[in-house]
């Protein structure tokens, strides 16, 4: 039972983080961010689904693999800054070419 508060700070830590800048102190060291499978930041439902696979026994482990089961089952994605520069980019030309308008994002 003493565990608990420690399993409520830590998925807050990441919740509070990965929503207000899309990045935890450590993925702001690497220039990385959490996106969604839009390319966009992850809306809060996927965050809580997110933090909470963390407290999963083993979880760390999922991260042998190419994706924890963290982004996995919460459909986030962590990439590179200039990888999602480089996306965001794309998105806007792919837009203009088939006649969308900026939608000023």
């Amino acid at each position: 039972m003493t565990f608990f508060p420690t399993y409520i700070l830590y998925g807050l830590y990441y919740f509070a983080f990965e929503s207000l800048s899309q990045s935890t102190p450590g993925k702001m060291l690497t220039q990385t961010l959490v996106i969604n499978e839009y390319g966009e930041k992850p809306n809060p439902n996927e965050l809580i689904v997110r933090s909470l696979i963390r407290l999963l026994p083993f979880e760390v482990f999922s991260c042998l693999s190419d994706r924890g089961w963290h982004d996995r089952w919460s459909g986030t994605w962590v990439i590179r800054k200039d990888e999602n520069q480089k996306i965001q980019e794309e998105l806007k030309e792919l837009a203009k070419s088939r006649g969308y308008e900026d939608s000023g994002k």
